[in-house]
């Protein structure tokens, strides 16, 4: 075990910057090093075993602890009619049938516009639910353009549809028809009123889920990352009478569509919560932790999700170390925050993930520590696997944690709202680290408070460039009804966390909950909180000095008023939220989210404009060869020797093209007019000065016949004076002398020459 102590200033800093007071206290620092816990690790096709955590392979969205049933039936296909249609006995339900040759019964119905079509045959199913359900029913792989209808018992139809968007091609597909409980529906597979082949063989594969007003289902909790190239990763945590876990979703398209997703399967009957996500800042790689449940080795564990790939889930791992049989156990809250920038010494090419900050409790110290602000980052040594917890003691009593890492400085912050019984108040502890050295004399402890009769909770934390903002909820004691947004701040932190400043984010009459907060670029930031259940983002420019406006973003959604009911992407790009569509009728809580568009990308690269080189021309990788901050793809004189005439080879230059564009030639002499400068001209080598090649050689008695002529019966000099510069020397700055003659000589006829010197 390696312990450590590090010194907790608690400052009591008034909200409206009065003075501020210091008084001693001290709280102790303490690593656990974790070396013996075994680790599965599953990918496709086999096990690992090695130390330290455990890793699953990705399963799918309805992963239960027993094989799936899939009902079908046996590929005989559907009934001619209503009257016989093949009853399916469950869901889900997957078959196959041809309805080539089929009789077309149903002919007289509109669907998008038109008919079906006369001459294709039809097939029908009917399914019973013995509940109310929520039915999808997807034709997508089929081998002609289908149609899909949906009649009642009275052969109303309740829905159809021609084409959808999901199967790429015209194929049919009916998403969440909701049937009654004991009613009888039918299906009827057609083919398309306009387009063939319409008829031929289909798939229908079919699914249900309980509906909204008996399941009573809740999505919980969401999670968003965003690398500011289109990946976008979300995660919540979902339950209902048919499934309950934590899901997880990858999209490639700035999240228009989700075409991966899925869960990990746990071995009892706990749901893990409050899962939080981050991009690592590198390709499309993401990583994420979650709460274990209570049924899980007392929810002692911490969870490492990594989302190595966006849209390859079977590369996706959870790892996870026990922490229980150290004592560790009830683990409240868990956030992660995730940089690429620092790589491993003892393992070239590896990179640290970042850090976990989790609320933790343990029997392991004495005394025991309950609900303790802990952080968690694997260790710098060959064996990859093994991880440290750190804590602070003396600071039992914390509740909620968020955590970032500052890109520029590698500063690692993570805070927490502690319980001081001693004060009988609620206070902000920050935590700060240096990810590149966590045994570093940077690290340090900081409690601030308010005044006596104020309250600090759920704080959260952003860091860029040694600006540091902390937004909060405040209340007074006696009206916690009335909470308002706060925050600490330092615009120029830099490690320095104990001088920092307050500012007031939104203060009303109304109750504000919930802040979080992103960095969006420069000195920039957005912060987002939930007030009558609407979720607003305000923004400052400053590092948090002053505040913007407040503004509804949330539109007519009725959100849930929670802990992490929301979450910002990086670079504030993305907002996700909780929210209730159908009160009073229900209490379903679905998710959704948007785009704040607050970073202006013209072009479109996933750079902003304000840091963008090139901002009204896509240049993602934002290439800069002559490092005059213009991207190439824009820069009308790409010059890379400064000499003021443009390198070749790139489009946009407007300017005249260097003759010798890797040696500044301003001039750009050129005696022998081969567009090749004099200053770069001596492309073979010294002593070739009539320019020739003559039977494979580039010197030879015709260049020192030329030399002569040109010294003294006043020839033409050589095309490149260098290659006439022999020996390489400047005498009295004169390139072509006769000790260059003497030099040749001695090449071409004494055994004691040596070769001209290399051009360069």
């Amino acid at each position: 075990m390696n312990v450590s102590k590090c010194l907790v200033i608690l400052l009591c800093l008034g909200l409206l910057l009065t003075a501020s007071t210091v008084f001693a206290g001290v709280a102790n620092k303490k690593n656990l090093v974790i070396d013996n816990v075994s680790i599965e690790k599953l990918t496709v096709s086999t096990q690992k075993v090695s130390t330290m955590g455990e890793t699953v392979l990705l399963n799918d969205l309805q992963s239960q602890d027993e094989p799936e049933i899939i009902y079908t039936a046996s590929g005989r296909g559907g009934g001619e009619t209503i009257d016989d249609a093949v009853a399916i006995p469950g869901m889900p339900f997957v078959d196959t049938g041809n309805t080539t040759g089929a009789i077309n019964d149903y002919i007289e119905e509109t669907c998008d516009g038109g008919q079906f079509h006369e001459e294709s045959g039809d097939h029908v199913y009917s399914y019973t639910p013995s509940d109310q359900e929520l039915v999808d029913i997807i034709l997508c792989n089929s081998d002609y353009k289908t149609t899909v209808w949906v009649y009642d018992a009275d052969t109303n139809v309740i829905a159809c549809n021609r084409f959808h968007t999901d199967c790429g091609a015209p194929r049919s597909a009916l998403y969440e028809v909701f049937m009654d409980s004991l009613a009888t529906y039918y299906i009827v597979i057609d083919g398309d009123y306009f387009q063939e082949p319409n008829e031929g063989e289909y798939i229908i594969e079919c699914s249900s889920i309980l509906a909204p007003d008996l399941q009573d289902s809740v999505s919980l909790w969401p999670t968003i990352a965003d690398n500011g190239h289109d990946s976008v990763a979300i995660g919540y945590m979902f339950n209902n009478a048919v499934d309950s876990n934590m899901i997880w979703f990858g999209s490639e398209d700035g999240g228009t569509s989700f075409t991966v997703g899925g869960s990990w399967a746990h071995t009892d009957d706990g749901v893990p919560t409050y899962g939080d996500m981050d991009y690592w800042g590198n390709d499309t790689t993401f990583y994420a932790t979650q709460i274990g449940p209570l049924s899980e080795d007392n929810a002692a564990r911490t969870y490492k999700i990594n989302i190595n790939n966006i849209m390859d889930g079977n590369s996706w791992t959870q790892s996870s170390w026990n922490w229980s049989s150290n004592g560790w156990h009830d683990m409240r809250s868990a956030a992660i925050a995730c940089e690429s920038g620092v790589e491993f010494i003892e393992q070239p090419g590896t990179f640290f993930f970042g850090i976990i900050s989790m609320v933790h409790s343990t029997t392991y110290t004495d005394p025991p520590m309950t609900d303790a602000p802990h952080v968690f980052y694997e260790l710098d040594i060959t064996d990859p696997g093994w991880a440290t917890i750190s804590w602070y003691n003396g600071l039992d009593g914390c509740n909620s944690t968020l955590a970032d890492i500052d890109a520029e400085t590698k500063l690692t912050y993570a805070v927490y709202d502690w319980y001081n019984e001693g004060d009988h108040q609620w206070q902000i502890f920050i935590r700060m680290d240096w990810l590149v050295d966590f045994d570093s004399d940077t690290a340090g402890g900081y409690t601030y408070s308010l005044d006596p009769t104020e309250h600090a909770q759920h704080p959260a934390v952003a860091a860029y460039g040694g600006n540091l903002v902390i937004p909060f909820e405040r209340y007074v004691e006696g009206t916690p009804e009335d909470h308002d947004i706060v925050c600490f701040y330092n615009q120029e932190a830099n490690g320095i966390l104990d001088s920092l400043q307050t500012s007031v984010i939104v203060a009303s009459v109304d109750d504000e909950r919930f802040p979080r907060i992103s960095h969006v670029s420069g000195s920039g930031f957005i912060c987002t909180y939930i007030v009558n259940n609407e979720l607003y983002y305000t923004l400052t420019a400053d590092g948090g000095a002053t505040w913007d406006a407040p503004v509804l973003f949330s539109g007519e959604d009725h959100v849930v008023s929670e802990y992490r009911a929301s979450d910002i992407s990086e670079g504030g790009s993305r907002i996700i939220w909780e929210y209730q569509p159908d009160l009073p009728d229900d209490t379903t809580v679905l998710i959704h989210f948007a785009s704040t568009d607050l970073i202006a990308d013209t072009d479109g690269d996933g750079v902003p404009d304000d840091e963008d080189n090139c901002p009204l021309i896509a240049n993602e990788l934002q290439e800069d060869a002559d490092g005059d901050l213009i991207g190439d793809v824009c820069d009308e004189c790409t010059d890379t020797d400064a000499d003021g005439f443009g390198d070749p080879g790139y489009a946009a230059n407007t300017c005249t093209e260097d003759n010798c564009p890797d040696t500044y030639n301003p001039l750009q002499e050129d005696t022998d007019g081969d567009n090749i400068g004099d200053a770069c001209c001596c492309i073979d080598e010294r002593g070739n000065a009539d320019g020739l090649v003559t039977g494979g050689l580039h010197v030879d008695v015709a260049d020192l016949v030329f030399l002569v002529d040109y010294l003294f019966k006043s020839g033409t000099g050589p095309g490149c004076p260098l290659e006439g510069n022999v020996d390489g020397n400047l005498t009295g700055g004169v390139p072509i002398t006769t000790d260059d003659l003497v030099y040749l000589v001695d090449f071409l006829f004494k055994s004691s020459g040596i070769g001209p010197v290399d051009c360069y």
